[in-house]
């Protein structure tokens, strides 16, 4: 019985070791599955930190600022009418900008310090406003044909800018002269259309050495005959003559430009800007022209019957005019024999300058779309030219697809 219940304890004491151990071990095994899930954790997040902390280094942070609301209009400084897609955008600073609408009405919400406004719009001249206390005062822009004032930058040469729309010229180098006169002086070389001109900035110093001056299109550099004599025989291709004076909107000249082209800017430099796509806002422009230039007046002339007369008299009153006069007989024209050989040559009367000269015609059609979006501007420009010379046989004729 005592050996029973001995056993009975002995049993217990050991169940409950067993018992306590597997407890220890139990609690040791989780204390140690917290230990690597804790431990996980923390890489984790750290993980994340140093990722973010990345993401926020190649992220550039845009400077926040307290921004102020202004509103104005913008019309027609002419006609006072409002202009519809004008950018108005905080001056030199074209993170802030917005579009007039149908009404010439804007609103822009801009930093507090800034002070005026830059409103720009195709065919207009740019013009500065300053911001008020919410309100602007009304741009009244003028067409682009007058001079401008207002510019994004400062200028650090002598230069004159002409702007070439709505123009009927086959060629700019009219244009050029017509803008700019004081500035540069053009010499056509022919009547004929589209031949071209010898151009001169600084006058014609010299009859052998090239005095033109340096040309350049939309940054490339164009050859006017440069290495040609100011004082040539004969006639050179035009290369503007393929250039539609519609697509291009400024033609700049700079007087003294050797400190930025060398020595190939010594006689000036005409640079020629072509249009590009400014606005979001859809344009669409279509101009046709037509003109005409009559016969040239010539000097009125005598014809054969006439001329034989005075042909006739005039030797009859010179020294020794009989024996002239016998000797008259045998000039081919003075003879009116119908069976002489040389009659039917010498009995005409041609007016040459009917056959030569005509009323010329002339007529241009263009037509240019311009517009984009956020992400691009676009300027697509389509134009035929035809133009008569008032000598036949010669003209002009020229498709541009720009």
């Amino acid at each position: 019985m005592k050996k029973n219940i001995f056993m009975n304890i002995q049993q217990c004491i050991l169940r409950f070791g067993i018992g306590l151990m597997m407890l220890s071990g139990a609690t040791v095994m989780m204390a140690q599955d917290y230990d690597d899930d804790e431990s996980s954790a923390t890489t984790e997040n750290e993980d994340s930190i140093a990722l973010a902390k990345r993401r926020a280094a190649k992220k550039k942070v845009e400077p926040v600022y307290e921004m102020k609301s202004v509103s104005g209009y913008v019309v027609d400084a002419a006609t006072k009418q409002p202009i519809d897609g004008a950018r108005v955008q905080a001056y030199n600073n074209n993170r802030y900008s917005v579009m007039t609408d149908e009404t010439g009405k804007y609103t822009i919400q801009v930093p507090v310090f800034v002070t005026s406004l830059y409103v720009t719009v195709p065919e207009y001249n740019d013009v500065q406003v300053p911001t008020l206390e919410g309100t602007a005062p009304t741009a009244n822009l003028y067409s682009s044909r007058l001079n401008g004032y207002y510019k994004k930058t400062t200028g650090i040469t002598s230069e004159r800018t002409a702007m070439v729309d709505l123009s009927s010229a086959i060629s700019v180098d009219g244009e050029i002269e017509n803008q700019l006169a004081a500035d540069i002086h053009t010499i056509n070389r022919s009547g004929v259309k589209g031949q071209g001109v010898a151009m001169f900035i600084r006058g014609l110093n010299s009859l052998n050495i090239n005095a033109q001056p340096l040309v350049i299109l939309d940054g490339i550099f164009m050859d006017l005959q440069t290495d040609r004599s100011s004082i040539h025989d004969g006639f050179f291709n035009n290369i503007l003559s393929g250039i539609d004076p519609e697509d291009i909107e400024s033609v700049q000249v700079l007087k003294n430009a050797t400190a930025l082209y060398g020595t190939r800017g010594g006689n000036g430099v005409v640079i020629i800007n072509t249009k590009r796509g400014k606005s979001m806002a859809t344009r669409i422009n279509v101009s046709v022209y037509g003109g005409f230039e009559t016969t040239p007046s010539t000097t009125k002339m005598m014809n054969g019957n006439q001329y034989k007369n005075y042909v006739s008299e005039l030797i009859g009153t010179t020294e020794n005019g009989m024996e002239h006069s016998t000797a008259a007989y045998s000039i081919p024209f003075l003879n009116d024999n119908p069976d002489y050989y040389w009659y039917p040559m010498y009995h005409n009367n041609t007016d040459w300058s009917e056959d030569l000269y005509r009323t010329a015609f002339t007529h241009n059609y263009k037509v240019n779309v311009q517009g984009g979006d956020d992400i691009a501007m676009y300027n697509l420009s389509l134009g035929y030219s035809n133009a008569q010379s008032t000598a036949k046989e010669n003209g002009f004729d020229r498709l541009n697809i720009r």
